[in-house]
């Protein structure tokens, strides 16, 4: 577990670039969660559990069902989606999830959820901030992973210029 903010930080940053890698290589994982992270405890976090991945080979995908940790609302009502944004929406609750929440109250198709977590202690408002698009009820409007990418860059600029360790 993270001991400080650039540490969590730094984790969450990896969870990004690795869903953006598989992205650009063409492949959904569709189980993106705090489950299927994994860290080596010396700062490296990896992504595993690929049962659920497809290699995506159309450019136009859709996905009907996820037995996922994390199933975004359109598939709940059994409409079909886009599997990259099943997986940003993942890496959305993965990210709000791994904050301290203890009880936020998300609006999400005229329901109510609510997150009990408290995993790392990090109450980090950039964050909750980060995840707004990325859990927009149009799937279609949901940012790619790469956009993700960039805007935690630009938001964690600190990180990306090697002053996060003063941080800690």
């Amino acid at each position: 577990m993270p001991i400080c903010v650039y540490e969590f930080l730094s984790a969450i940053r990896q969870c990004i670039e690795h869903v953006v890698f598989m992205h650009r290589h063409h492949i959904v994982h569709l189980d993106i969660s705090l489950y299927n992270f994994v860290t080596d405890y010396c700062g490296r976090y990896a992504c595993i559990d690929y049962e659920l991945s497809q290699r995506i080979d159309n450019e136009n995908p859709r996905v009907f069902s996820s037995r996922g940790t994390e199933i975004p609302p359109e598939l709940e009502l059994g409409q079909s989606s886009n599997p990259y944004t099943v997986d940003i929406w993942a890496l959305a609750m993965l990210i709000l999830r791994a904050c301290d929440v203890s009880t936020w109250q998300l609006w999400l198709s005229g329901l109510c959820k609510t997150l009990n977590s408290q995993i790392t202690g990090f109450h980090v408002p950039e964050l909750i901030q980060l995840t707004k698009p990325m859990l927009n009820e149009n799937a279609d409007k949901r940012p790619s992973a790469s956009m993700v990418l960039r805007a935690f860059r630009r938001q964690f600029r600190t990180l990306e210029d090697g002053l996060g360790p003063q941080l800690c």
